[in-house]
């Protein structure tokens, strides 16, 4: 008998036969036939742990796109428990992870007669740090190529502010121009590109001026205090007969928009000008004491916070939903190291952006969801009542000097938004938090807010988000949970008093009716009954406690 792939999973029986009298020498006259018991279900071979040399062959590892491959007997996961792989992975948020293990797993395909082996981990090498060591030249003027990088190496390349590729550098030092400069190792065949360093090359500008040129020149002194990284006092300087006006929508109380850069007011024109913003000095926030400095909330308009002549901006794009960041200062902290702080300092602008978009179940990463529905179904044991209501995709990029949007996997610490709730789910009394999928790990994270209307987590990864709700009633009675609910609790124990004293004085008459017309036996039974009948409302639970009654009779 041939076992095929469609009797995997099921029993079979075996049925032998007896033939009829053909021949007159000892056969039954009739054919006789005889069923097995059932046996199964039919399994597929087991498949044992997989080694090294079973898969060495088939996975390749692509140090220049950051990505796994592997062939089609086997499948990759970032996530050791997934109930499904794929062909291909991205190994970017892996090798950057600043915790946890770098690793991912493969496995072997199940066939049409063996099972899929266990899943096996494949560690990664993290990513190298960034050169160290390098100093910096001027340049004898801003469009002259004599600046120099110095301590550089063929090993390394470079890329200019607003350039979209890099160059390879040059041994002992590369000459460029007058600018901010990104530095890293280049990619090879056993590693992956390195970390970013950025260094400045400024221009010679001690050259002599007429003293025409002199009075239509004015110096504007931004000073700062000495930072904790001992970096020193800066000067900004500003052409006023070439100043560019304040765009209408921005709001500057603090009068900080005559201290900045020519570059950098275009660019927040550009940014904020058409929906709006304002200019925050942050200086308080740098130099102050954080406990006592008020927070800043980013909605839906732009926040720009001025550190001496640089800026960070923050801004939030919601795709059907609303989103908020809780305090602005935090997320720069949580996004920028020092040096960069440091950059924006001297003149630089940083864009942050917080992007949430509300994604349907189909355009759902099918790992992504996978991970989500095993969460659900581990949660649903402390919170029976939960439902899924949305995905979204919630990102951070940063962009330096336009140069760029660049996805933030994770941020230095966590950082606090909240999300408005879907009107038809305002005001309930139920638990609302998400289940994060990142790295192939689900996290949940709770709501943090007393509000009824809006959920407020705190999460330095950004991926993809599922908001969960956990009734405070099972779901079949959600419509009767909004006819009792008031606009208040007090309005809601009102009415819930009432309801049960109209089903108290219903049980009350219920009893004394029939214990006047039968024995006292026969009433007590009818009328524990009609309490149940009447109070509980459900004719399955009067099974549950039909030998109790029985007992009575």
């Amino acid at each position: 008998m041939k076992i095929t792939t469609a009797m995997y999973g099921k029993r079979i029986t075996v049925m032998a036969t007896q033939p009829a009298n053909a021949d007159g020498h000892g056969h039954p006259q009739r054919m006789v036939n005889v069923m097995s018991a059932f046996v199964g279900p039919i399994k597929k071979i087991p498949v044992g742990d997989i080694t090294e040399n079973d898969y060495k062959g088939s996975l390749k590892i692509s140090y220049d796109k950051e990505t796994a491959n592997v062939d089609s007997g086997f499948e990759l996961s970032t996530y050791k428990n997934s109930l499904s792989g794929s062909d291909n992975i991205r190994l970017t948020s892996i090798i950057d992870r600043t915790s946890g293990e770098r690793c991912f797993y493969i496995r072997k395909k199940a066939t049409d007669s063996t099972e899929e082996s266990n899943w096996v981990k494949v560690d990664v090498k993290a990513r190298p740090e960034a050169p160290k060591q390098l100093t910096v030249e001027e340049a004898s003027d801003n469009d002259v190529e004599d600046g120099k990088i110095v301590g550089t190496t063929i090993a390394m390349e470079y890329k200019g502010s607003g350039e979209s590729s890099y160059t390879r550098a040059s041994n002992n030092f590369t000459l460029v121009k007058a600018g901010n400069y990104q530095v890293r190792y280049a990619v090879t065949d056993s590693s992956f590109v390195s970390k970013t360093v950025t260094v400045k090359v400024s221009a010679n500008t001690s050259v002599k001026k007429s003293t025409e040129d002199t009075e239509l020149d004015t110096k504007v002194k931004v000073s700062s205090s000495s930072r904790k990284s001992n970096s020193k006092n800066r000067k900004i300087e500003k052409i006023n007969d070439d100043d560019v006006a304040l765009s209408g929508g921005i709001v500057d109380e603090s009068g900080l928009w005559d201290s900045l850069p020519r570059e950098n007011q275009r660019s927040l024109n550009r940014i904020m000008g058409d929906i709006g913003g304002e200019l925050i000095d942050a200086t308080a926030l740098i130099y102050g004491d954080p406990k006592t400095s008020p927070s800043i909330s980013v909605n839906e308009k732009p926040v720009a916070l001025i550190i001496g002549g640089g800026a960070v901006v923050l801004e939030i794009d919601s795709i059907d939903s609303t989103v908020s960041l809780c305090d602005a200062w935090k997320v720069v902290q949580a996004v920028l190291n020092e040096e960069q702080l440091e950059y924006v300092e001297s003149g630089s602008l940083f864009e942050i952006k917080v992007a949430s978009i509300c994604i349907d179940e189909a355009g759902v990463n099918a790992a992504d969801k996978a991970i989500i529905e095993d969460g659900i179904k581990e949660y649903s044991i402390e919170h029976p009542n939960l439902s899924n209501v949305s995905y979204f995709d919630i990102a951070i990029m940063s962009n330096f000097e336009d140069g760029g949007w660049t996805n933030v996997e994770e941020t230095y610490e966590p950082i606090e938004f909240t999300m408005e709730l879907p009107d038809e789910y305002k005001g309930l009394n139920d638990l609302f938090f998400f289940i994060r999928a990142h790295d192939g790990e689900r996290t949940l994270l709770a709501d943090e807010d007393d509000s009824q209307d809006t959920v407020t987590v705190s999460t330095g990864s950004f991926s993809t988000y599922a908001l969960m709700r956990d009734s405070a009633v099972p779901l079949a009675n959600i419509g009767a949970e909004k006819l009792i609910k008031g606009d208040n609790a007090k309005n809601g124990n009102i009415w819930m008093a009432l309801f049960w004293g109209v089903v108290g004085l219903d049980c009350v008459f219920a009893v004394v009716y029939y214990m006047k017309r039968k024995n006292l036996m026969v009433k007590v039974r009818t009328g524990a009954k009609y309490f149940l009948m009447s109070a509980l409302g459900r004719r399955e639970l009067l099974e549950k406690f039909k030998w109790h009654l029985g007992s009575w009779k």
